[in-house]
């Protein structure tokens, strides 16, 4: 549940469908990923038993108590997140899910099987999963996937943990940036492919006064910035060589697809 004192206007549509999503593992990320022994953690098992689950839980406690400081502690006042992990459901397991067009009618399915409709006015709706494909195929994977201006978000947890809690927080939140607003057709800088070295477009100057966890420099500590951040940018940091200004993020989140409650 989100709380916010503003109305912000539309600047995308809702529910038209795009998916916004972080970016595979670079090709040495890959193999290193593999060369580890992670098969088996990435691809899941028919049957996670009791412990998997309860581990897998108290580690997203603390990585959602990192988002939830993030917002309460925003530049534009106190913003409160409620996130409500007791009502969540264990999903049977698949070989591939997501938002992707391939996959997209499983998750609406089991989306209706596992989450009250009558709360989708106010929450929005995460999976914890192990793999989550690209969107035009089953057979790569990225970190986290979820719809502009919407409510779904789905995080490659399984991936992700071995990240520390503070850059799983970083994907989470990057993820529910999109469903407030937060897309590449409101600002370039966001989910740039030019700002990832996975990509043949790769300029680490590029957007690198943009200093928002929307941004693949700071999401993921890529580029001239040597750092990261866990937060949106307030858009204070002048413009990048090329001109580019900064993008206040948190001056245009948009929660009009929730209800405020007060």
């Amino acid at each position: 549940m989100l709380d916010g004192d503003r109305d912000v206007a539309y600047l995308v549509c809702r529910r038209c469908g795009h998916v916004y999503q972080s970016p595979r593992l670079g090709r040495d990320e890959l193999a290193a990923f593999y060369a580890m022994g992670y098969r088996e953690l990435r691809q899941g098992t028919e049957g996670p038993t009791a412990k998997d689950l309860a581990m897998q839980t108290a580690r997203a406690r603390l990585t959602v108590g990192l988002v939830e400081k993030a917002f309460r502690e925003s530049p534009v006042g106190r913003i409160a997140v409620h996130v409500d992990q007791d009502a969540g459901s264990a999903l049977p397991s698949m070989p591939c899910f997501g938002l992707a067009a391939e996959t997209r009618a499983t998750f609406v399915r089991l989306k209706g099987e596992n989450f009250d409709a009558s709360r989708e006015s106010v929450f929005h709706y995460a999976v914890l999963a192990n793999r989550v494909p690209l969107i035009d195929s089953c057979k790569h994977d990225v970190l986290g996937q979820a719809l502009g201006l919407d409510t779904d978000f789905v995080l490659a947890f399984a991936r992700l943990r071995h990240d520390g809690d503070s850059r799983i927080a970083a994907v989470f939140m990057h993820e529910l940036g999109h469903n407030l607003g937060l897309t590449h057709e409101v600002y370039k800088g966001i989910d740039s492919s030019c700002t990832h070295p996975g990509y043949a477009c790769y300029d680490p100057d590029l957007y690198a006064n943009y200093e928002s966890v929307m941004n693949y420099h700071f999401q993921r500590a890529f580029g001239s910035s040597s750092h990261w951040r866990l937060g949106y940018s307030d858009g204070a940091h002048g413009t990048d060589r090329y001109g580019n200004p900064d993008f206040d993020d948190w001056g245009n989140l948009v929660f009009a697809s929730v209800v405020m409650r007060f």
